[in-house]
């Protein structure tokens, strides 16, 4: 349902949706490199196989190949409690974007209609296939900042466990 103004989310919703979007778009960027890192190859080739692939399925095959090249039993079950985190943060972001946004309390007659304006306050959103599975306003809150907390930690895990290394051993090269 719309109302006059033509959304259920305040202002201040709105900013929060948006930093979850902008927030979910660096957390994928970090995924495709790792991606590209694992197979071995450029990102324009992780392009060519991904397609418009969404960041769910990166999730899965990141899932998948990375502990393929990760020799530490270590770093395997870090990199399976972070991506298990990413995949809970990202279910959230659809149900935040592309979830049915609804005012609490609902709506009588004379809001619909008009007749009785009050200010907009913050709505909760639900996924269209499941009512019960609701985000509520407070969390839509906090929820870019976790995502951007999931994306500085996987980073970290990339750093530490593939791109140190490798400096480490071209820095030894060097100085034989």
């Amino acid at each position: 349902m719309i109302t006059l103004r033509g959304q259920w989310q305040t202002d201040a919703q709105l900013a929060d949706i948006g930093r979850v979007v902008v927030e979910s778009a660096n957390l994928e960027s970090i995924v495709e490199q790792m991606l590209a890192d694992f197979i071995g190859g450029k990102a324009e080739i992780l392009d060519i196989l991904m397609g418009t692939q969404m960041l769910d399925r990166k999730l899965e095959l990141l899932g998948r190949i990375a502990p393929l090249k990760l020799r530490s039993a270590k770093h395997r079950a870090t990199l399976a409690s972070l991506l298990d985190r990413c995949n809970s943060l990202n279910k959230l972001r659809r149900i935040a974007v592309h979830g049915v946004w609804k005012e609490r309390g609902g709506v009588t007659l004379s809001d619909f209609l008009a007749f009785k304006p009050r200010p907009l306050e913050p709505s909760d959103a639900a996924t269209r296939r499941n009512p019960n599975n609701v985000l509520t306003a407070e969390r839509v809150k906090t929820l870019g900042t976790d995502i951007q907390q999931a994306h500085q930690d996987l980073w970290r895990f990339w750093v530490s466990c593939r791109i140190s290394p490798k400096a480490r051993r071209g820095l030894k090269r060097g100085k034989q």
